[in-house]
């Protein structure tokens, strides 16, 4: 499944989770990189834009464009 038509779409779903996201999983503090939700977006982004159904579910798309596992900061 490609859940994104473009990568204007990605990075707009992008600035609506992982970067309002109050979780830091690298600890950097600038990216979520090992945040399962982000690294599955992140790898269909630079690959085929290809996700699995279970990744799409996991990630909230086939509910709308937010993140459940996101906290807001």
């Amino acid at each position: 499944m490609i859940p994104f038509s473009n990568g204007s779409e990605y990075r707009a779903w992008r600035s609506w989770n992982c970067d309002v996201c109050k979780k830091d999983y690298d600890g950097s503090k600038l990216h979520n990189l090992l945040c399962p939700t982000e690294e599955a977006v992140a790898y269909a982004y630079v690959a085929n834009g290809e996700i699995s159904d279970k990744a799409y579910k996991f990630i909230g798309l086939d509910k709308g464009l937010h993140c459940p596992h996101r906290e807001g900061k």
